[in-house]
């Protein structure tokens, strides 16, 4: 079928959909690529909020805004690197080789990144932050989420975190 495209994308057979199969389904590993383009994605529009509004500012609260920024980033550079760790081992886990791409995130997954993207919206929309707060914040934030989505691609091509079956449900049940 080719509207589901070569590769990355392979509509299930006949059988598969017969047993409750999903529709459109993607290799295990694939689904790294995919929640890394989306962390990659959210990173870099996050960061870009922040550094529009960052040099909105005046230039005197710019020192302690980098020191906020580089604060943040450290601290949820952490922070996502255990995420990420965890994440990849969920997906490597998984006991299909052909997954639905909808299986990227988990059910805690969607609910995190809704409450992130619905705060982070209300908190500009409404003005319930200063403008120095997003501009400290949001790049910190950003670049940890670009910098996690790359480590989850490079985690397809075997240079990031727990890619086999047995390293990946070790750390899933919070080994190292």
């Amino acid at each position: 079928d080719a509207r589901f495209g070569p590769g990355l994308c392979a509509a299930p057979s006949r059988r598969s959909v017969s047993e409750g199969g999903e529709r459109c389904v993607v290799k295990r590993e694939n689904l790294l690529v995919i929640a890394g383009l989306f962390w990659l994605f959210a990173g870099v529009n996050v960061a870009g909020i922040g550094v529009r509004s960052f040099f909105s500012v005046e230039v005197g609260a710019w020192p302690w805004m980098l020191a906020v920024m580089a604060v943040v980033f450290v601290a949820f550079g952490l922070m996502f690197r255990k995420v990420s760790r965890k994440h990849a081992a969920r997906i490597m886990a998984h006991p299909r080789d052909r997954v639905s791409f909808i299986r990227t995130f988990d059910a805690k997954g969607y609910l995190i990144i809704t409450i992130m993207m619905g705060g982070g919206i209300a908190l500009r929309a409404f003005n319930l932050v200063p403008l120095e707060f997003i501009g400290s914040f949001y790049p910190g934030l950003g670049t940890a989420l670009a910098l996690t989505g790359v480590t989850l691609i490079a985690a397809r091509r075997g240079r990031g975190p727990a890619l086999s079956p047995s390293k990946a449900s070790k750390l899933d049940k919070g080994g190292k």
